[in-house]
């Protein structure tokens, strides 16, 4: 809705189209929607799904991206699929609240202040200070070549809703870029396009797009 909306042209891929790979050959940046790693490796299963609709990523898959992102695609992936893009491309970058449990970390659906490195390129036409949709959202440790584009404040993040165990966000990152190859990967660690409504952090995903084309 959102890019038929403003007019952005895209293709809609499959698993398969991914595993057989000739379609990202096509493709300035490709985006993972917000999904588990498990799910996007796995998929639904096939003794339940039509043929089209189960299986997943697999290695092939993995290994199509990353040949993609060393040919200089660009991977945006977007909320939980950040840990499938961390684990199998071997990202320098720690989810530091995914295996955390929910009596000790718990954000159900909020809005969280974050901090912009106004002069990334990501951060273009952004406040320093913005709200983000945190829905059990994963938060970044940094490692290497990996930049940091957007943080949580250092003390609490909550703008509306609630959080459990803010101290685990204080500092951590919320968007970053890592070079792979000639490529890049950028995890966005909220939901910038959240069931449309989510204007604020429209720019993010644009920017992102954008970086894919404007080196």
């Amino acid at each position: 809705y959102i890019f038929d909306n403003y007019g952005i042209p895209y293709v809609t891929l499959k698993d398969g189209d991914i595993r057989r790979g000739e379609a990202l050959k096509e493709l300035d940046c490709l985006i993972l929607p917000s999904a588990k790693a498990q799910a996007l490796a796995k998929g639904l299963p096939g003794d339940l799904f039509p043929h089209k609709f189960s299986g997943g990523l697999g290695e092939r898959g993995a290994e199509r991206i990353h040949h993609f992102e060393e040919q200089g695609g660009t991977l945006i992936a977007l909320d939980a699929a950040c840990d499938w893009a961390i684990q199998n491309l071997w990202l320098p970058v720690t989810n530091v609240v995914g295996n955390l449990p929910p009596e000790k970390f718990y954000v159900p659906g909020s809005f969280l202040r974050v901090l912009f490195q106004t002069d990334h390129p990501l951060s273009y036409g952004l406040a320093r200070e913005t709200n983000v949709v945190f829905l059990h959202s994963p938060a970044f440790h940094v490692d290497q070549d990996a930049v940091s584009v957007a943080t949580y404040p250092l003390q609490n993040p909550l703008v509306a809703g609630w959080i459990l165990g803010a101290e685990y966000l204080h500092g951590k990152t919320a968007l970053a870029e890592v070079p792979l190859g000639r490529g890049r990967v950028i995890l966005i660690g909220f939901r910038p396009q959240f069931r449309a409504q989510a204007r604020g952090t429209y720019r993010v995903l644009f920017n992102a797009m954008m970086r894919s084309v404007l080196l």
